[in-house]
């Protein structure tokens, strides 16, 4: 399979996450596949339809724009590298991600998913003390670099 044939299938992967069609992003998947993220692994079609269902109904609106390097595919393996906005809770949240995808007779076998939780925390926090907590949790980890 040609690599603009895997970021095609990559794009309407997340394409599909967008319109809430679970269904059609299952539909680009192994019956086996594994989805990894900092949520957890979550393996099979069910487990991956069970946290696709949590995540989309826990970031509302969620929009994937293409950046850095976009999609770089070599082989069976692919990278990408985009932006993620939605609503959680109310706050509007940005943060980069940047997956890397497997695939197996021309389906994604594998999705390793990578972003930064406290980036989203400090978007989304409200109440003064849970944004003193999560702000001193910033500061500490840019500790040195202001």
């Amino acid at each position: 399979m040609s690599d603009e044939k895997y970021a095609e299938i990559m794009r309407e992967f997340v394409r599909s996450m967008e319109r809430n069609d679970i269904d059609k992003a299952l539909s680009f998947c192994t019956e086996d596949i594994t989805f990894v993220s900092p949520y957890g692994t979550f393996k099979g079609k069910e487990k991956v339809r069970l946290y696709l269902i949590w995540m989309l109904n826990t970031l509302k609106e969620m929009k994937f724009t293409e950046t850095g390097v976009g999609i770089l595919v070599k082989g069976d393996k692919a990278v990408y590298e985009h932006i993620i906005t939605g609503k959680y809770d109310g706050s509007e949240l940005e943060f980069l991600a940047i997956c890397t995808y497997l695939f197996e007779n021309e389906k994604i076998k594998e999705v390793r998913d990578t972003f930064d939780r406290l980036t989203m925390a400090d978007q989304a926090v409200k109440g003064w003390l849970h944004k003193k907590i999560v702000g001193t949790i910033v500061q500490q980890s840019r500790k040195g670099l202001d």
